[in-house]
């Protein structure tokens, strides 16, 4: 996986919310019936906040390409030939084009994600068949049935900081953020438990408020 950095991306924590409505009310006459309504209330609440995260991360490589590489090399069209060659000759465009790859890459990732992550009939998106592409199509078409046919710019943040997470977490490029900020807790904990063998440590749980994908 590559990570790159966009001007649309703002750096946050890495936390889905939702809220569905006010919650259960218990009591009234048929209790049974109210919870039993409620459940599926926020089953369809959670199944519907689960379909937006994934066209966020089906709309990535689109959201990216759209909206900053194409416009950038469309930017440096407009130049005069004179500036253009100057663009060229410092690497801008060879760097624009690379990051098209890289996005291209990342996105291939984020189709694994959803791919693994058992969502509806999703086919496999490595499959040559043409399944993807044709479930992909109806999945759009859903989302515009139900007057959904834009991502949130907000949904599309926290794709970008899933992908940066993923690089500083479990990447090799990520490594020595890991080292400067997880060193310094693991050499903590190895303090604190340092009397008890690591083979017995299996039982021992740490609270570890916002860890993100950790």
């Amino acid at each position: 996986m590559h990570s790159h950095s966009h001007p649309q991306t703002s750096s946050h924590s890495h936390q889905h919310s939702h809220s569905h409505g006010e919650g259960c009310a218990s009591g009234g006459r048929h209790p049974s019936n109210d919870n039993s309504d409620c459940e599926e209330n926020e089953q369809e609440a959670e199944a519907n906040a689960l379909m937006d995260v994934v066209a966020a991360f089906l709309s990535y490589k689109t959201f990216i390409l759209n909206g900053g590489i194409y416009r950038r090399l469309h930017d440096i069209d407009q130049l005069s030939e004179r500036h253009r060659d100057i663009v060229s000759s410092l690497g801008t465009i060879d760097k624009i084009k690379s990051a098209e790859k890289l996005v291209r890459e990342n996105y291939k990732f984020l189709l694994d994600l959803v791919y693994l992550s058992a969502v509806g009939e999703m086919p496999d998106p490595s499959d040559s068949s043409g399944d993807f592409k044709q479930w992909h199509k109806s999945f759009v078409e859903s989302r515009v049935r139900a007057g959904k046919t834009i991502v949130k710019n907000s949904f599309m943040e926290k794709v970008l900081s899933t992908l940066k997470q993923f690089v500083r977490d479990w990447s090799a490029e990520g490594k020595s953020e890991r080292e400067q900020t997880y060193g310094p807790i693991m050499q903590a904990l190895e303090a604190e438990f340092a009397d008890i063998a690591p083979e017995a440590r299996g039982g021992i749980k740490v609270l570890v408020p916002g860890a993100g994908l950790g």
